[in-house]
């Protein structure tokens, strides 16, 4: 059992070997490994298009799941710099981290640490102290998403969501997939829609949807299965 003192368990429950959650999770991660085409390395980006629609949750089991099942370690990147919560998920320091390697105050391999689940490194997001807008452009995003995949081949990016800022449409560009969270239930479609005219004006394909909260739109069926989320392919033809 994945189990560790210094992690959220409460948080990070879907991604343990003894809840029925875990079989979701799995599938989910079944489904983006169909994305590789049969390379070895992937990175995949998570967003939303409001805040508070689980994206970090899901990108840290995910990333758990991740680790789990492959031999080299998996990298975690909180690129949430306004509103980071992999820290605390994680309980782990939230500095140094993507500031300080962005800004060239610290090297690459300072800034990994432990997550607390083996296999699986993380890197936090950092403190922020200057406009956000000197560290999201395209050559720093870059240069730091080359970097770590020069040295890990399965990458989870927990970035902001679409709306509030623009800064996951830089980072989108430098992904293999991005993968938008909506909550069921509460996220309205004109809402999603909005998020995926964004993405899509910036000529950044998205891979899918998943919907977060199902248990709680369907009570009934999620009391009997368990299952708590869906993933759709998004087709830009299909609106």
């Amino acid at each position: 059992m994945l189990n560790s003192p210094r992690t959220d368990i409460e948080h990070l429950k879907e991604a343990r070997n003894d809840t029925p959650g875990n079989a979701e999770i799995m599938r989910l991660l079944t489904k983006l490994d169909t994305f590789r085409n049969g390379t070895p390395k992937q990175t995949i980006m998570f967003t939303s298009a409001l805040l508070g629609e689980g994206k970090s949750t899901i990108s840290a089991n995910i990333a758990i799941a991740s680790s789990r099942n492959r031999q080299k370690p998996s990298l975690l990147i909180d690129f949430d710099l306004r509103r980071p919560k992999l820290h605390h998920i994680f309980k782990v320091d939230k500095a140094p981290g993507v500031v300080d390697a962005v800004t060239n105050q610290i090297s690459f391999q300072e800034l990994v640490k432990d997550s607390g689940f083996p296999n699986l490194k993380i890197i936090t997001s950092g403190n922020l102290n200057e406009s956000p807008i000197k560290i999201f452009n395209a050559q720093n995003i870059k240069a730091f998403l080359d970097t770590a995949s020069s040295y890990y081949d399965n990458i989870i990016v927990d970035a902001p969501p679409v709306i509030p800022v623009s800064d996951p449409l830089v980072i989108g560009k430098f992904v293999d997939n991005v993968i938008l969270v909506a909550k069921a239930g509460e996220t309205p479609k004109r809402v999603i829609q909005r998020a995926v005219d964004m993405i899509h004006n910036v000529e950044i394909k998205i891979s899918g949807i998943i919907l977060n909260n199902m248990r709680n739109v369907l009570p009934y069926y999620y009391d009997h299965k368990y299952y708590g989320y869906d993933y759709y392919n998004y087709d830009s033809d299909d609106k």
